[in-house]
C-alpha cells in the first residue's frame, strides 16, 4: 500500500481552500529531481488526461486504509472533514491506483497521494532556506515540517535523527535526506522510517506503511502486498 502527502489547505471547510491543478510544488532542477523513476514520483500531479475511476469503484477497503494511514501521518488540523469529496481517485498513475487530494490552509500548500505500500508527503510554506546551504539549516527546514504537520509525540519527534547530503546531480539544489530514530525503530510509529527531499522550498517525504501489518476492513483486503491494482475495473 502507499500514500503520498503534499501540503497545500483547501476549500469549504473553515481555513482550507483548493488548489488549481496546475499547481506544482518543484520547478527546475528539483522537479526534475522528483520525476525521475522512484518514490519521489509521486510529488507531481497528473495530469488533465490522467485516466480516473468514480469513487464507486473504490473499494470501501481502500477508502478506510488511507482514512487509518492519514490520521496516523498528520495531525488533525491538517486533515479536512470532507476528505473523501476532495479526493481524486487516479487510475494506476505511475503503476499505481491513487487517492489524491490537495489543499492550502494558514499560507501553506499541502498534496496527499495514497498508493499501495507507501505514504509520501510534500509541504510548501512561506519558510525557506536558500540553496546552497549548510546540511544543519536544511535539517532545520525539515525538522520544522514535521514538528508541525506530522502526528508525532513529544518523545517521537525528541528520538528524530535526520541525516542527508547535496547529491551531485543535481548540484547544490536539492537536499536528500533519511529520517529515523536515534533510539531505534520500535520508538517510532509504524509508517516509520521517513526518506524525502527539499529544494528549500517545498519539503517531501516519503514514508512506508508498515510491512508487519495486514490491513482487512469488513473482511477485505486493503491490498495484496505491494500491488498497484486496487480500485474495481469499469469508468
Amino acid at each position: 500500500m502507499i500514500v503520498s502527502i503534499i501540503v497545500t489547505l483547501a476549500a469549504a471547510q473553515s481555513g482550507f481552500s483548493p488548489l488549481p491543478p496546475s499547481h506544482q510544488f518543484f520547478s527546475g532542477e528539483a522537479l526534475a529531481y522528483a520525476n525521475r523513476p522512484s518514490r519521489y514520483a509521486y510529488v507531481v500531479w497528473p495530469g488533465a488526461d490522467a485516466p480516473t475511476a468514480t469513487h464507486d469503484l473504490v473499494p470501501a477497503a481502500v477508502w478506510e486504509d488511507r482514512d487509518l494511514w492519514l490520521r496516523r501521518v498528520l495531525k488533525p488540523e491538517w486533515i479536512p472533514s470532507d476528505l473523501r469529496a476532495r479526493t481524486i481517485a487516479f487510475r494506476q498513475y505511475r503503476g499505481y491506483d491513487t487517492l489524491a487530494l490537495r489543499y492550502r490552509r494558514d499560507g501553506y500548500d499541502v498534496q496527499i497521494m495514497d498508493l499501495a505500500g507507501l505514504v509520501t508527503v510534500a509541504v510548501r510554506g512561506s519558510q525557506s532556506v536558500s540553496f546552497p546551504a549548510s546540511i544543519a539549516s536544511a535539517d532545520a527546514l525539515v525538522k520544522g515540517v514535521i514538528e508541525r504537520f506530522l502526528n508525532l509525540s513529544t518523545s517521537e519527534l525528541a528520538n528524530l535523527a535526520i541525516s542527508g547530503v547535496f547529491p551531485t546531480n543535481p548540484p547544490d539544489t536539492v537536499y536528500s535526506f533519511t529520517v529515523r530514530s536515534s533510539v531505534g525503530y520500535q520508538f517510532l510509529p509504524p509508517w516509520w522510517m521517513a526518506k524525502g527531499f527539499t529544494d528549500g522550498h517545498t519539503v517531501y517525504l516519503s514514508m512506508n506503511k508498515s510491512l508487519d501489518e495486514h490491513l482487512t476492513f469488513g473482511g477485505q483486503q486493503a491490498s495484496t502486498g505491494n500491488t498497484g491494482i486496487r480500485f474495481l475495473p469499469g469508468g
